[in-house]
């Protein structure tokens, strides 16, 4: 029994008798024409049977006696094939997923029908992801307005079963996250070596993808270069101007390998050295971090991470003259120190409440950021807890003053 399988009979066990879950991994989304932006899959379903292909869907039918697991895939087209490449084959669909019955997708509004009239299904069980009331339609809305148009059935939203499989790693998640750190850490060393030929903010960017490219993996997110006074904007992702001589430059990078992400931040002056009001601010940065590793163990409310830096800054921040009062501390921090990490970049997993469990993996990513000292700081590291602690999975890549500008 693979991986999926066994995620699959979790999700059984969670349904009552005459139950189907329903799971599907995303359409095409059309760009312009006869254009498509890049297709991104519904991560629970690829969490669920492993396809990475639109047009795909997932039952899983339970009534007293049985567990019957279908997934249904896109006919091949022999025509279409030549214009956008090979469809994935039935066999092959089976081997990845485990799943004894792949069928084509023509023939899923039968076996739905026959499903409600002779099983008889009594409720639907859907991994939806719609959290606001007039976000726009996604797929499974358009899929049940066309398979379930002609019954009425009760609903439950499922989703959050899965999210609160997804928030704990198997062993194989946290090497496919570790791969993808190697991935970013030989990248983010490759600038350093050359950064000095780098005059702008895109010539990093590049620079970075260039090398995660050349490794296999992709962006997992927008890459975020950002030097100068650009660094307090937490999202700027414009990456298009030139970089000032004084400035120090904050990366927020993070390749992504086999489906799996990982999210490293880095500060580095544009320079060959820090200024020492930069390396000044750098080690309350770096100092705060280490705030935050000490609670990283189970049993650590999530909350309680964020709370921490806060009180740091309170006292430090005041101390090193970069705020008067510790009542600016939301002035100059104003993110959250830590998320989910997984098949999304902010992975799924209950936030509000949450007690930090062995299996979980997070960010550590504190900064601060003063737009009147032309100055913004993140260093983020990606963090496995552990039984009786935790594991900095990217603890190899340079972060400290000393170590970046002994390295360039």
């Amino acid at each position: 029994m693979n991986h999926y399988q066994k995620r699959r009979q979790e999700v059984s066990k969670t349904l009552e008798d005459y139950g189907c879950f329903i799971s599907i991994a995303n359409d095409l989304v059309i760009k312009s024409a006869d254009s498509h932006f890049p297709f991104e899959v519904n991560k629970n379903f690829f969490y669920l049977t492993g396809i990475n292909q639109d047009d795909s869907v997932l039952l899983i039918i339970k009534t007293k006696d049985i567990v019957k697991e279908i997934i249904f895939i896109k006919d091949i087209d022999p025509v279409m094939e030549k214009w956008v490449g090979t469809f994935l084959p039935f066999e092959e669909a089976k081997n990845i997923s485990g799943c004894a019955q792949v069928l084509p997708l023509s023939s899923l509004q039968s076996t739905l029908n026959r499903l409600i009239t002779r099983t008889p299904i009594h409720k639907l069980y859907l991994d939806h992801h719609k959290n606001e009331v007039n976000a726009q339609e996604l797929a499974m809305d358009r899929f049940m307005k066309k398979a379930f148009s002609h019954v009425s059935l009760p609903v439950v939203l499922h989703q959050h079963v899965i999210h609160q499989m997804r928030a704990i790693k198997s062993p194989e998640e946290v090497e496919a996250i570790k791969a993808a750190i190697n991935v970013t850490k030989d990248a983010f060393e490759h600038l350093l070596r050359v950064k000095k030929s780098l005059t702008h903010e895109q010539h990093i960017q590049a620079t970075l993808e260039y090398s995660f490219k050349m490794n296999s993996a992709s962006p997992g997110f927008d890459t975020i270069v950002a030097a100068h006074k650009r660094a307090t904007i937490l999202h700027y992702v414009e990456n298009n101007q030139k970089i000032e001589s004084d400035a120090l430059v904050l990366i927020d990078m993070g390749s992504k390998l086999n489906h799996y992400s990982s999210d490293i931040s880095r500060t580095f002056p544009h320079q060959q050295t820090f200024t020492p009001m930069q390396k000044k601010a750098m080690n309350v940065v770096l100092d705060a971090m280490e705030v935050v590793f000490q609670l990283c163990k189970p049993g650590t409310p999530l909350k309680a991470l964020n709370q921490a830096v806060l009180d740091f800054y309170k006292v430090r921040l005041v101390e090193e003259g970069f705020i008067n009062h510790e009542n600016e501390v939301n002035q100059v921090y104003y993110h959250g120190v830590s998320h989910f990490l997984g098949l999304d970049i902010h992975d799924v997993g209950q936030y509000d409440d949450t007690i930090i469990q062995e299996g979980h993996v997070i960010t550590v990513e504190p900064g601060f950021y003063i737009e009147s000292l032309n100055l913004g700081i993140r260093i983020e590291d990606n963090i496995l807890i552990t039984n009786n602690g935790y594991e900095n999975l990217s603890q190899d890549i340079i972060k400290r003053v000393e170590d970046i500008e002994a390295f360039v």
